[in-house]
């Protein structure tokens, strides 16, 4: 089974969050279409806007150790 991309996991966390884009928007200072348009698929988003989402949301990103295919 293929994993999320780690742009789908951001969104998700969003739509997790029991807040509305538009509040997080104002939160992290971006124009409500920013948001609309990452959730959409349609723009990704700059480093120092996600480092404004990770830290409005408390979001931390973790390295697990992947299983070694045998050849």
């Amino acid at each position: 089974m293929k994993r999320k991309s780690f742009t789908d996991e951001i969104r998700q966390a969003i739509d997790d969050s029991d807040r509305t884009r538009m509040s997080i928007a104002e939160a992290i200072r971006v124009n409500r279409a920013t948001i609309s348009n990452f959730m959409n698929h349609q723009r990704g988003l700059s480093s120092e806007i996600l480092d404004r989402l990770a830290d409005e949301l408390d979001l931390h990103a973790t390295v697990s150790k992947r299983k070694v295919r045998s050849v």
